[in-house]
Formats: structure tokens, C-alpha cells, sequence
């Protein structure tokens, strides 16, 4: 490759990227979408855009919000070959990541297909979990109940132990519900499994990820173990969590309401930028939330880049989060005596910063070594272009590689989107019969901040309903 065929190569890359982030806010128009439960229209406007903003290396994202907007929409078996695609694909572009390095060494590490982050992964098997519930399915259900035991168990080996995420308390709590639904002897045993799981991470993982259990947790054990007869477990779980175990209720059927709570954590670009002259240094930590201010952070970095030798610049991710107003839900049932709140179950944006946090020692270390590495080739072009062709055009050289180079440091913002910020639930007793639903959206103060309405909620005999609602407000 000849001087100029690199330069035009670096160009090319760096316009490319930052035509890329002057897109419009695509999200924003979803969650429009999403906010007025318009979802075949949110699923039209990802699959109109696919190519556009699903190129091949994040083929996976694609996947991830077909399948959760296809979920919302009652599109069960459409939601469940989107996941498939998705769990297949995330376990491929995994294994294969090794083979990519060389491209995110060389300009970022947006050129690596994404695989997901390991919390986004366990959500795929939640989700198939619910949609077979949901198609009448349980059998299937326990099949992803299965999955993801085995997933979160490699995870755990995978790392070592070292990770803070390598279990999900939400995850097992629902899978013991699932377990739960299937109605023997041998699941109800998994189930009681599953829910002393769910209470033991919970409790284990409150300083990270500040959701203590939701307290049907630890009343589901009792509950459950009464019926197995293990007197000993009834016992000491009532005295531990002030349980009155003579109080608990058999529960043959339940609403399970599913409250996916505000928008989804998203990823910024955090840019430092040393430059190093003559006995002096100046340095600049910029973090940009938005596409405009980060063209202008990009294009600014740039200029410097040109004009000074010794300006090293890195990009890392960052975690935010977008405020939202509703804490819980109260939920009246019509034609009986029946009612219930909503209570947190998992904290996805904290999940998903302890996750990063985990990680940003070895972006950082890649980042910087990447940034010596552009600057170090910026050099070699320069002077080899001078011995060449001239001062003047070694100086060209050199100035455009550095700013191409500049123009292609960012972070890796790629997440799944659809995601809200916090997993809440409820769980309602009633008898068999079709309810409906009035959800009163109530604020931290218990102010009433909106209301919606879901009709027709079927429970059958000796069956749990799961009903799932979006709210991002």
C-alpha cells in the first residue's frame, strides 16, 4: 500500500464513521412508537431500516429489539424465532471475537461484531421463557429455564468467578415461577430451588446492584415448601423473614405482571486527549451525549490532531441514564376482590454500569495502546512521505493521518435499546375468569402519574397469567 493509498484509506474511514453518527436519533422515533403501545408501527420502522442501521456486524441488535417488540405485541412465536436468531448468533460472534481484534486494534472497536453484554444475554432466555408461558407452552419454557442455568453456570466458569454479573437473581426468581406453572411434584422441587437461588443473589448482590428480593421471594419458598412437606425449610424461613407461615395462601392461579420500567441505559462517548508539546502538556476529558456534540468533539479533536505531532487521543464508553418518573404500579383487577403492586426486580441500568465497570481496565488498555500505535504509523508516513515527495507533502501526510486516526477513536455504544431501565413485578391471586387490568402509574411521592387499561386478561384453572406492560415515562 503506497503513502497516499493510506492516507485516502484513513480519510475514508473517518468520514465514513462520522456520516455514521450524524444519523438521526432512530431510537428516539421507536420509543415515540413504543410510548403510544404502537408497535406494529415500531416494528416496521426497524425493519424498514434494517440495512441502515443494522449493518452485518450488528446484526444481533436487530434480533434483540425484533424480538422484545414482537414480545410486546402478543407476536409470541414471531418474538421467539427473533431470539433464536439472536441467542445463535451472540454465541457465535463470541467465539469468533478473537479472530476481529486486529480491526479494533487498528481503528475502534465498533468494527468487532456485537455479541452482547452477558446481562443482555440472559435476557434472551428470560423472554423465550415468557413467550412459551404465553403460548400455552410450559414444556418449552423449562427448556430456556434449563439454558439459561447452563448459561449463567459457564458464564460464572468462563470468568473465573471474577466478574460481578455472573448471576442473575431475577432470572432464577422467574424460572422458578415458570417451574412453578408446570404443576408437578418434580417441578414444584425445581421451582423451590430456583426461588432459594433467587433470594441467596439477591441478598448476595444488594450493595451492587441495589434491588433487595421482592418479598413474594422469600413467601413463595414457605408457601412452596409447605406443600413438599419440608417442615424444616417452613421454619426456618418463616423465623428469618418474619413470615406467617399459618397466613400463606395455596395458590393455584395468579396474574404475574411484568413492568418494563423506563428507558433504556444507553452508552456516551468519554474522549481524553493529551497533547504533549515542548516542555508543556495540556490535556482535555470531553463526555458527549449526543450525536451533534460528538461530530463537533470529533471535528475539533481533529484539527488539533493535524497540527500537533504528539496529541493522543482515547474514546472509552460510558453508561447513562435518562431520568424517568414511575416508581410502581398499583393494580386493580375488575370483578373481584383482587389487587396488588408492583415491586423492583431488576435493576438493568445499575446491572449494566457494574458490568461495564468490570470491563473498562482492558477498554482503556486497548484504547491507549491503540492510540500510541496511530500516532507511531501518523510518524512513519510522515517521514517516509518527506524522504519521498517533500517536506511540505510529508508534513500533509502526517497531518491527515493523525486526523483520520483522531476521527476514527471512539467508543463502542453499541446496547440493546429497547430495554428499560428496571424489570418490576407483581403477583396477583384470583380465581379462573377474564379480567381486566387498570394500572395506576404512581410516582416516588405515590402521586398518580398515569393510568392504563389491559382487558380481557384470561386465567385458566390451575394456571399463572403473565402479562407484560411497557411504560417509559
Amino acid at each position: 500500500m503506497t503513502n497516499f493509498r493510506l492516507i485516502y484509506w484513513s480519510l475514508w474511514m473517518g468520514l465514513l464513521f462520522l456520516s455514521a453518527c450524524s444519523a438521526p436519533d432512530f431510537y428516539g422515533r421507536i420509543n415515540t412508537k413504543v410510548e403510544r403501545q404502537d408497535y406494529a408501527s415500531a416494528l416496521k420502522e426497524i425493519n424498514d431500516n434494517k440495512s441502515k442501521y443494522y449493518p452485518d456486524k450488528n446484526a444481533l441488535l436487530y434480533f434483540l429489539d425484533s424480538g422484545l417488540l414482537n414480545h410486546l405485541a402478543g407476536n409470541f412465536n414471531e418474538s421467539n424465532a427473533a431470539f433464536e436468531k439472536a441467542k445463535l448468533l451472540a454465541d457465535d460472534y463470541y467465539t469468533k471475537s478473537v479472530t476481529k481484534e486486529m480491526t479494533t486494534f487498528l481503528i475502534n472497536d465498533t468494527m468487532r461484531p456485537y455479541y452482547g453484554e452477558d446481562f443482555e444475554r440472559a435476557l434472551i432466555y428470560l423472554f423465550k421463557a415468557l413467550n412459551y408461558v404465553c403460548l400455552g407452552n410450559p414444556d418449552e419454557a423449562l427448556v430456556e429455564a434449563r439454558q439459561l442455568n447452563h448459561f449463567l453456570q459457564t458464564l460464572d466458569q468462563a470468568v473465573g468467578g471474577k466478574n460481578v454479573y455472573k448471576e442473575d437473581a431475577f432470572g432464577r426468581y422467574l424460572m422458578g415461577i415458570v417451574w412453578e406453572a408446570a404443576l408437578s411434584k418434580e417441578a414444584k422441587n425445581d421451582a423451590l430451588i430456583e426461588y432459594k437461588n433467587a433470594l441467596s443473589i439477591y441478598e448476595a448482590n444488594l450493595k451492587n446492584y441495589g434491588t433487595p428480593a421482592p418479598l413474594d421471594v422469600s413467601k413463595s419458598i414457605v408457601r412452596l415448601a409447605q406443600e413438599l412437606g419440608f417442615a424444616d425449610d417452613v421454619d426456618w424461613y418463616s423465623r428469618k423473614y418474619n413470615i406467617n407461615k399459618n397466613k400463606i395462601p395455596k395458590i393455584k392461579e395468579e396474574i404475574v405482571l411484568i413492568h418494563l420500567n423506563g428507558p433504556a441505559p444507553k452508552k456516551i462517548n468519554h474522549f481524553i486527549e493529551l497533547t504533549l508539546g515542548e516542555g508543556w502538556a495540556s490535556a482535555q476529558s470531553v463526555k458527549t451525549t449526543g450525536k451533534e456534540s460528538t461530530d463537533v468533539a470529533q471535528a475539533q479533536s481533529a484539527m488539533r490532531a493535524f497540527s500537533a505531532k504528539k496529541t493522543f487521543k482515547v474514546a472509552f464508553p460510558e453508561y447513562t441514564q435518562e431520568p424517568f418518573n414511575c416508581n410502581k404500579i398499583d393494580i386493580e383487577v375488575s370483578g373481584g376482590d383482587f389487587s396488588g403492586k408492583t415491586q423492583p426486580a431488576s435493576n438493568i441500568s445499575l446491572i449494566a454500569q457494574k458490568n461495564l465497570d468490570d470491563r473498562i481496565t482492558r477498554i482503556r488498555a486497548r484504547a491507549i495502546t491503540r492510540a500510541w500505535t496511530k500516532n507511531l504509523i501518523a510518524l512513519s508516513v510522515e517521514e517516509k512521505t518527506k524522504k519521498e515527495r517533500g517536506e511540505l507533502t510529508g508534513l500533509l501526510a502526517g497531518g491527515l493521518m493523525r486526523a483520520a486516526g483522531s476521527a476514527t477513536e471512539v467508543a463502542d455504544l453499541r446496547a440493546w435499546q429497547t430495554l428499560p431501565a428496571r424489570i418490576d413485578i407483581a403477583r396477583i391471586p384470583v380465581q379462573p375468569g377474564t379480567y381486566h387490568l387498570r394500572l395506576l402509574l404512581k410516582n416516588a411521592s405515590g402521586n398518580l402519574i398515569g393510568e392504563k387499561v389491559i382487558n380481557d386478561v384470561k386465567v385458566e384453572k390451575n394456571k399463572k397469567t403473565f402479562v407484560t406492560v411497557r411504560t417509559l415515562q
